[in-house]
């Protein structure tokens, strides 16, 4: 199993609170309320790596995960407004070609991510579903520097033959609901 994801979702606790408390301690939004303490925490996606025989010239792996959902802000663009994802990454160093571990990848998530830039409002995330993507990709200090593992068996006449990896392990995608 070279690469696969489990994901730990670190949520807020939900408080039940009566409208006065409420007024100190949120917001409203229209007529509900938006408790601070609804918002969920960061997200782990922890990944295991199974990754041997890689070439001499490679030095580290970089996993990245970034998720996007309609339960933040749109970001305006040329045309229609866009998802603006949110993301992290972690580097791991290669020893004796090889790096069998798991990477924790920890997405911040805080009010802030919620915050709706029209209203200066947090807009509540409950309900709303989240789409997360995963990938890897090596150092070379063969002059590659950071590029994407390449599947060798799809693109054999790619000739930087450091970033082969087989079998490829392909992105890792899904999606959660807040």
């Amino acid at each position: 199993m070279p690469f696969m994801l489990v994901i730990l979702i670190v949520l807020a606790t939900i408080a039940a609170w009566r409208p006065a408390e409420a007024a100190q301690a949120g917001r409203y939004e229209g007529d509900a309320v938006v408790d601070w303490k609804s918002i969920p925490g960061d997200v782990t996606f922890e990944v295991p790596l199974d990754l041997t025989k890689l070439a001499p010239d490679i030095t580290k792996v970089m996993v990245t995960c970034s998720m996007t959902s309609d339960a933040f802000p749109m970001r305006k663009g040329k045309g229609a407004p866009v998802k603006q994802p949110r993301g992290a990454q972690v580097e791991l160093p290669v020893s004796a070609g090889q790096l069998v571990t798991t990477a924790r990848v920890v997405i911040p998530v805080t009010v802030d991510s919620f915050m709706d830039p029209t209203m200066a409002m947090p807009k509540d995330p409950t309900g709303k579903s989240v789409d997360y993507q995963c990938d890897i990709m090596g150092f070379s200090t063969k002059g590659g520097g950071w590029q994407q593992f390449i599947d060798k068996i799809t693109e054999p006449k790619n000739t930087n033959t450091s970033f082969h990896l087989t079998p490829f392990p392909a992105p890792i995608t899904g999606r959660f609901v807040w």
